[in-house]
């Protein structure tokens, strides 16, 4: 399969409608994600500038024949919050039963996990302070990060 970064995200976002998640996508980081008590907070708006990182990532992963997968980290009311993943090697690769090229996966049932942006700065400050015994969990999400 040789597909154009635009081709995989219609592809992703195809795959989250038919599993119930809305179909915009939200690229994160670490930076813009906290753990609260029931949901993850979301800083919005993103940076750009993800898009394009992700856009370089899914490239470069295409080029060197290394696997990437595009999965979600949470959902809003109106978008999914996702990320993309490349495996470090080929032993890391077969644990995570990735291709040589697109993998797409969703969390599905309880697993699924809500998510709630904040787009006031002084809400957010406030979220990390509240929050910050747990933010070492959401670096779960972002293990190549």
């Amino acid at each position: 399969m040789t597909l154009t970064f635009d081709e995989s995200c219609l592809r992703f976002r195809k795959f989250l409608g038919d599993n119930g998640y809305p179909a915009d996508l939200i690229w994160i980081t670490p930076q813009e994600l906290l753990a609260g008590d029931r949901l993850l907070y979301v800083r919005l708006p993103v940076p750009d500038v993800n898009v394009q990182r992700v856009r370089e990532v899914f490239e470069n992963a295409m080029e060197q024949h290394s696997g990437i997968v595009f999965t979600t980290v949470c959902e809003l009311d109106s978008a999914t919050c996702c990320r993309a993943w490349v495996p470090a090697d080929d032993d890391e690769r077969g644990r995570a039963m990735c291709p040589r090229d697109l993998k797409i996966s969703a969390l599905k049932g309880n697993s699924r996990i809500r998510g709630q942006g904040v787009r006031s700065r002084l809400k957010w400050e406030y979220l990390r302070f509240r929050h910050r015994e747990r933010q070492a969990t959401t670096s779960d999400f972002f293990a190549d990060y």
